[in-house]
């Protein structure tokens, strides 16, 4: 249907890679059962055909225009989330809305000083791009980051051609001023009307 219609699909294949986001835990939803247990568990061991088989199913639709190889996977890697200055300081205003508090400088900081875990979020990007380039080269690899002021830093983004941000449309500049050479692809974004006046 996408191919008839001429609309363009970025192909996404993971919402969780290493750790779980353990959305079990949220809200009035609290629970703990097999059932209902995020993909972390079996990442590890399923991960490369998980993400070659649709690749190997899709790559032939015209409507793919690339590969997404994780959403907003970040939030569960422990030293991304404090490395942002986000979440540790009594910042005003929104995370949505507002750039980084804290400079560069003191984000790359706060990542390289922080224990790597015993999965390191770079590598497990670089080895997923690795596998999609092994299934498809005609298709830009990308993911779609929540906090890309450190995955720039990270090490995140050398394993994307195209870098999502999800929900920071507030820092595209900051974004391009900083790391020119990589192309910056808004992948979710809150929908808010702007108000014009006239003088």
């Amino acid at each position: 249907m996408c191919d008839e219609l001429g609309l363009l699909v970025q192909a996404e294949i993971f919402d969780e890679w290493d750790n779980p986001k353990d959305k079990r835990l949220n809200q009035w939803e609290r629970h703990d059962d097999d059932i209902s247990r995020g993909y972390a568990d079996i990442f590890q061991q399923e991960a490369e055909h998980d993400l070659k088989d649709p690749i190997k199913r899709d790559r032939n639709h015209p409507s793919i225009i690339m590969w997404s190889i994780g959403n907003e996977i970040e939030w569960t890697y422990p030293r991304y989330k404090k490395a942002t200055g986000y979440f540790d300081m009594n910042a005003a205003g929104n995370y949505f809305f507002n750039p980084p508090f804290i400079s560069p400088e003191e984000i790359k900081e706060r990542f390289h000083s922080s224990e790597e875990g015993q999965y390191v979020l770079a590598k497990t990007a670089q080895k997923l791009s690795k596998w999609v380039k092994e299934m498809d080269t005609t298709r830009p690899v990308t993911a779609n980051l929540i906090l890309p002021s450190v995955s720039h830093i990270s090490g995140y983004t050398d394993a994307l051609d195209v870098v999502g941000y999800s929900y920071r449309r507030v820092i595209y500049d900051y974004g391009h001023e900083l790391f020119p050479d990589k192309m910056i692809l808004g992948t979710e974004n809150v929908s808010a009307m702007a108000r014009m006046e006239s003088h």
